[in-house]
């Protein structure tokens, strides 16, 4: 009696992504279809892969899922920028509106996602953001699939799919070479790429899903790796050590050069992200763009020197006007994150400065500091280096501070706005301006 095979849509398929569908092909139970800009690779079409073309909207991803009837989206988009927040943002939205596809594999697969959330330093911007978002919902269950190394990293590059990262693994192959952190008798887990792979499939036929996923192929240490290389292949590896002190050594380094400007950052200072933004030239253009998207309804407000005390531009009291727009990524919950867009209006601000040197985009990321008090959290910026380019405190609903931070030039190189929002207790949503669409709109619908 036949029986009906589930449908697994693979996004940003890559080296990692080609294992995956291989070992899904290979089951009896699934069908493929992968999600691309572009025209897909030849060995789609020697697996038979369904490939659909995609700009990543949501409107885009939700054509894709209902009318191939994807019951699990699997993504292999690695962007270690806050554009990954953006991207995903789309395909759990997309997920959660779609007909049959309720559950969703983000872009992880390193690490370990429940000690080291923030481990490599770029998670703190891209990967855990979009969790949060994850956690906000209950519509889509998802999983954090978390490996060990590629034991591919092993191989010369011509017997695997994955790339060389010789500056990451410690045994490179292609050149013959070694360079150990630690001793080297260290215990270390990794798997090979297809058995990742085949896990992955297992995890497709799961009924329930935990929300977070460890795979570990082998426990072993890399100068027992190294010897078996060197046996198999009948001649010593040159290698060099990093001793623990060495490593030590480093760090201090790196930490006393980084101290010249500011302490090192603890991973607590920043908090929980509340908010992410885009700065445009047009608010009314934006939000109407981002509401094809699903995202809405929005609240637009002005913040201008009626409503808003203690204005500055780089420390020094000085007027703006800015539009606020504002859409709750989980409208339902209370303590959703915030998507927001600003249009500068008037008088000197850091967002026609973005404006003006890269066009439209991401801005910054808000952070709630654990609550501590405005004046702690404007010393602890300044402490690791950053200095406050605009603040203001908005009095609409409540006293409410905001600050915004950078570093360009002390030392850190970082090109990212940072900023932290002081609410008043029992602050709620006033009224806005005007609603978008409108409420009129919005009820007749």
């Amino acid at each position: 009696m036949p029986t009906t095979r589930k449908i697994i849509a693979l996004a940003g398929v890559g080296d990692l992504g080609r294992y995956v569908s291989e070992e899904l092909h290979a089951s009896s139970q699934f069908d493929i279809v992968v999600l691309t800009r572009g025209n897909g690779q030849p060995w789609f079409t020697e697996l038979g892969v369904s490939v659909h073309k995609t700009d990543y909207t949501v409107s885009s991803i939700i054509s894709i899922l209902n009318a191939t009837h994807a019951t699990i989206l699997i993504s292999f988009i690695n962007d270690p920028t806050p554009t990954y927040v953006i991207t995903h943002a789309a395909l759990l939205s997309a997920c959660r509106q779609s007909a049959t596809c309720k559950h969703l594999i983000p872009s992880e697969w390193i690490g370990d996602s429940e000690t080291y959330p923030l481990k490599p330093d770029f998670y703190a911007t891209s990967r855990e953001p979009f969790r949060q978002m994850l956690k906000e919902q209950e519509e889509v269950e998802w999983t954090l699939f978390n490996t060990g190394w590629l034991a591919d990293y092993f191989m010369p590059k011509e017997y695997t799919y994955m790339k060389p990262v010789p500056l990451e693994f410690p045994v490179d192959a292609n050149n013959w070479r070694a360079n150990v952190r630690g001793t080297g008798d260290e215990g270390q887990s990794w798997t090979c790429a297809r058995d990742v792979a085949r896990a992955v499939v297992e995890l497709c036929k799961a009924d329930k899903w935990e929300s977070h996923t460890y795979v570990a192929g082998e426990w072993s240490t890399f100068n027992a790796a190294i010897k078996t290389m060197e046996s198999f292949y009948g001649r010593p590896m040159p290698r060099t050590y990093r001793t623990l002190e060495d490593i030590r050594l480093s760090l201090a380094t790196s930490l006393r050069i980084a101290a010249m400007a500011s302490p090192a950052l603890t991973p607590s200072f920043l908090g929980k992200p509340i908010e992410i933004c885009i700065v445009t030239p047009s608010h009314k253009r934006t939000i109407a763009a981002l509401s094809t998207l699903g995202i809405g309804p929005w609240r637009i407000y002005t913040c201008s020197p009626q409503n808003t005390t203690a204005q500055t531009y780089h420390n020094k009291p000085s007027p703006f006007t800015l539009r606020f727009c504002y859409a709750a990524i989980t409208p339902s919950d209370p303590n959703s994150m915030i998507y927001e867009v600003i249009e500068p209006v008037s008088g000197p601000t850091i967002f026609q400065e973005f404006l003006d040197e890269k066009g439209e985009g991401i801005h910054h990321v808000a952070y709630d500091c654990n609550g501590i008090a405005m004046e702690e959290r404007v010393r602890g910026f300044k402490e690791r280096g950053f200095e406050c380019v605009q603040s203001g405190k908005w009095m609409v609903g409540g006293e409410n501070e905001f600050a915004f931070f950078e570093n360009r030039e002390g030392g850190l190189g970082l090109g990212t706005c940072f900023e932290t929002i002081k609410f008043e207790e029992g602050w709620g949503w006033p009224e806005p301006d005007e609603w978008f669409p409108a409420k009129e709109e919005e009820e007749g619908e």
